[in-house]
Formats: structure tokens, sequence, C-alpha cells
């Protein structure tokens, strides 16, 4: 008898308010070794997000500071894994089955009620749920090479609707392995190009185009005038 997952709604989890945010990160799944040590997907104390999100992160800030000293807020990101756990911890990544094709169903209907503007996801399993989700015709994961990934970001850079939601891929653990090198020139078509800046730059850049219809900044408040009078 093989394992089920328990089919639960992948998003329940959320508060209204966070299903509002603007970006939507959509990890891999959670490492089965550390899953009761890790508060939720790309956990920051993890390892494994400094290697895959922190340096675009880190590149898309960059970007969009210069000249206007904006920074994207980064409390206002929605953050979950694609894949159900199943009750060994493994993910359950059989796109046939009641686990993962009910995930996809909530993630598909959580996008279509909130629309989020930018959707990341990480890895070719991740890209190919999104996709799914968003009722895009199917395709084996195994299809989304670093290559056809990177092919899928400049398409999605150039197609960009501030108006709709977008979907981006970034890469996975193929940047952090052992044909990390490869990965960077195969994503960005260039050899010796750096995946990170390349990614996060283009994100950058296509905020700060947009700066005025996607609402993703830090809301600095006007200080307050604190000084009393003499009468």
């Amino acid at each position: 008898m093989t394992e089920q997952t328990v089919v639960i709604n992948m998003m329940e989890h959320f508060e209204d308010e966070q299903l509002t945010f603007p970006i939507w990160l959509l990890a891999d799944s959670l490492p089965s070794r550390w899953r009761d040590s890790l508060s939720g997907a790309l956990d920051p104390r993890f390892p494994t997000r400094h290697s895959i999100w922190t340096p675009v992160w880190d590149e898309i800030q960059a970007t969009v500071y210069a000249p206007d000293k904006r920074r994207v807020d980064g409390e206002r990101l929605c953050i979950c894994n694609a894949a159900p756990p199943l009750p060994d911890g493994e993910p359950d990544w059989d796109f046939d089955g009641l686990g993962i094709t009910g995930q996809i169903r909530d993630y598909g209907e959580a996008l279509h009620r909130y629309r989020p503007r930018i959707i990341l996801t990480f890895g070719q399993r991740a890209f190919e749920f999104a996709r799914r989700a968003i009722g895009l015709p199917s395709n084996k994961p195994k299809h989304w090479t670093c290559k056809n990934l990177g092919e899928e970001f400049r398409k999605r850079i150039d197609d960009f609707d501030p108006n709709e939601p977008n979907l981006f891929p970034l890469l996975h653990a193929t940047i952090a392995r052992g044909h990390w090198q490869q990965a960077h020139d195969d994503f960005t078509k260039t050899k010796g190009e750096n995946y990170f800046k390349f990614a996060g730059g283009a994100l950058g850049d296509l905020l700060k185009r947009h700066w005025d219809k996607c609402d993703v900044w830090v809301k600095i408040s006007a200080p307050s005038d604190a000084r009393t009078s003499n009468n």
C-alpha cells in the first residue's frame, strides 16, 4: 500500500492580508530531515534560502534603490512550498496524485482570487506546478532545464503586464551544487555571466519601469512634529 498525503488546502494557514501581498514565492518543498525545525517555506535560518533567494533579492534591492532610494517591502512576501509532505516527511511530487493536484487547484484558486503581480518559483517542479495552477498546458517537470527556465524567464520579462499576475522561474538547488557554473551559463545564455545579478537585475529594472503600478514598496511615514509650543 502506497503512502498517501493528507489533502488540505495549502493556502488555509495564510491570513487574508498575507494573500493580498503583491509578490508570492513558491519554493520546492520542506527538507524532510529538518521539517520539524523549520518555521515554513524558505525559513531565513536555513542555508538553502541564502543559496537560492537572498542573492537574487539583494540584486533586486540594489537595482531599485538608485536613483530614487526605493526599497521593495520584504515583509510583504507570501511564501509557501509546492509539494505536500508524505507521512514520512518526504515531499509528494506525484503530479498525477491527489496530494499535488489538490495543491495545484488550491494555489490556482488563490491566484485567481488575490491576483499577486509577481509569482517567483524556484526550480523545475515548482515552475511546472505554478504553470498548471494558472491553467497552462502541462509539461514534464524535467523539461524545465536551466536553459529552458532561462528562456522562459527572459520571455516573461519582455511580456510583463503590471495589471496581471506574472510568473517568473528562478533556479533551485542546481545553482548551489556541482554544476553551478553551467547553471549560471545556461540560464543567462552567456558564458561567465552571474545568474543572480542577471535575474535580480532584470526583476529590479522591471519594477522600476512600472513603479507606479506595482504596490511593492516600503512605505515611509512622515515623522510627526514632536515639538511643543511655549505658550
